[in-house]
């Protein structure tokens, strides 16, 4: 029946009397409003000067000359329209109604500030309720209270829930909001390990202890490492080309990524144009000049890759005008080698860039999917490469974070992957059924003196003492249905569609949702039962 009633209430203030429309008219003259509170602000502080100055600060803020005139009140405007074009709009007669429209006429202001939909919406129905919610309870105590207080709850509820509302929906709506970091790590696994994101539990994914411990209460919750290892393990094999476990099946299928990337490289050849490029790139590198001369002179490592990048398999004889997949495999391991190898890390970073330039010039030679795909191919292998190696532990096909990382270079793929997943996955703590002795005392004695109360008072000195040692004993268990209650609560905490809602991330904290100087004035902009603005008497 609220349901309908809002309904009823929302059609009239908008088919009716349209709120929206007394709210557009109370931006545009927000000007003016502005002017009447600071006219009003100043009168105040003047009239508690002498009486030249009051007399001069009221005269400049008089509604007919100074300040006054320079922009249309809200009154005026509304005047003018209903006499001109609509006839007397209406007004809600309700509690609930009165909401409905002060939520109307805020919306006008709220939007124009550029927050979208979401966040103006929230800000409107918050301050309509919080407007029709004090505004009735002051109705109720109108025998009591002076007459001017329902207007005047009204605004503050509007204020208030206007300010606050979107906050305490947006707790609830994600009730658990992940910082600004943490959800670009998990976002980062969804893309990678989108498995292991949905084996993690709430409480790790947000970075909550205190519902991780009740998570941890959940006999749904004792298999969760085993899930998440399997889960991670699936990650790291599919970016070794893999759809199976980390066992011999899995890693043959990551082995068979090696004669893919080969067979796909051996079709291609480099065009001369990129070949002609890249030796050019090359020769820059390491002439009079460059940074590597600079740094360390003629390199002898990099003027032999080169030596061997120009001249080909056969050595200049004869000499070559493109290059052939194999070829180019055979390079990116010499290039490799010769880098691992060299003296200095000028060197090094100089051969790392020859490799990338060799490698950016045999993509250019190819199709884009079929560049792309050979990419893909190079980085599953090499991922293949770094995890083959990793010893296999009994009676598991799983790996850990830590045993990628282990293998991993620094800034790869995997060694990121690794490092993300592990701050997912930190175990649940253990509960802790066993109350402190602070805990333990005053549950019993909290159970002694109620006991021994209700004993004296019915059966005298030895009713009260023989009903204290009950209740001491009693007392001791209250302890154990405090952690019933929180088993429970576990229980209900790790159940899939809690989780899901503890999980969800679509209405985080930010400048839409928060509570801002900028809401507080737009709200104060409008007018319905403000008295402070809608009072225009001097």
């Amino acid at each position: 029946s609220m349901l309908r009633s809002i309904a009823r209430h929302f059609n009239e203030t908008v088919f009716r009397g349209p709120s929206l429309l007394r709210g557009s008219l109370a931006a545009v003259t927000t000007p003016r409003t502005i002017s009447d509170l600071t006219g009003k602000g100043v009168n105040w502080l003047a009239n508690k000067m002498p009486q030249p100055v009051a007399d001069a600060a009221n005269k400049f803020h008089e509604w007919n000359s100074g300040m006054g005139e320079a922009f249309p009140s809200y009154d005026q405007l509304k005047t003018e329209m209903e006499h001109d074009f609509t006839g007397p709009l209406y007004e809600a007669k309700t509690g609930v109604g009165k909401g409905v429209q002060t939520g109307l006429e805020v919306a006008p202001s709220l939007l124009a500030g550029g927050e979208g939909a979401i966040p103006t919406i929230a800000k409107s129905v918050g301050a309509g309720a919080g407007s029709g919610t004090l505004g009735a309870a002051a109705h109720a105590m109108s025998g009591i209270l002076p007459s001017w207080a329902e207007p005047v709850a009204r605004g503050a509820g509007a204020l208030i829930g206007g300010m606050f509302g979107p906050s305490g929906a947006r707790r609830a709506v994600t009730p658990l909001p992940m910082s600004d970091e943490r959800l670009a790590t998990v976002n980062a696994l969804r893309g990678t390990n989108p498995e292991l994101v949905n084996a993690s539990s709430a409480g790790q994914l947000t970075e909550s202890p205190r519902v991780a411990a009740l998570e941890a209460r959940s006999p749904r919750m004792a298999d969760l490492p085993q899930q998440q290892n399997e889960a991670y393990t699936q990650g790291v094999m599919r970016q070794a080309g893999s759809n199976g476990m980390f066992d011999t099946a899995g890693l043959a299928e990551a082995r068979n990524t090696g004669a893919q990337l080969e067979a796909l490289r051996n079709a291609h050849r480099m065009s001369p144009s990129e070949f002609t490029s890249l030796n050019s790139d090359l020769n820059k590198m390491a002439r009079p000049g460059s940074d590597l001369y600079r740094a360390i002179g003629p390199s002898q490592p990099f003027n032999e890759v080169q030596r061997q990048v120009r001249l080909g398999p056969s050595g200049g004889n004869p000499m070559p005008l493109d290059m052939t997949g194999q070829r180019y495999g055979a390079l990116k391991q010499i290039i490799q080698g010769a880098a691992d190898s060299a003296p200095t890390s000028h060197e090094q970073i100089a051969l790392a860039n020859a490799r990338e330039r060799l490698n950016q010039a045999f993509h250019n030679s190819m199709p884009a999917d079929e560049a792309e795909r050979l990419r893909q191919l190079d980085q599953q292998y090499s991922n293949y490469k770094t995890i083959e190696n990793i010893p296999a532990k009994a009676d598991t096909n799983t790996v850990t974070p830590d045993q990628v990382f282990s293998k991993a270079g620094r800034g790869t793929p995997l060694e990121t992957h690794a490092t993300q997943a592990k701050s997912v996955m930190t175990p649940l703590p253990v509960p802790n059924n066993e109350p402190s002795d602070l805990v333990k005392a005053l549950s019993t004695g909290a159970g002694a003196l109620l006991g021994g109360g209700a004993g004296a008072h019915a059966g005298g000195a030895l009713g009260g003492v023989s009903e204290g040692l009950v209740g001491a004993i009693a007392g001791e268990k209250i302890p154990h249905f405090f952690n019933v209650g929180k088993n429970i609560a576990g229980r209900t905490a790790a159940t899939p569609a809690v989780q899901s809602y503890l999980k969800n991330q679509l209405w985080r904290p930010g400048p839409n949702s928060s509570v801002d100087p900028v809401t507080l004035a737009r709200i104060l902009m409008t007018p319905p039962e403000r008295p402070a603005i809608a009072d225009h008497s001097k």
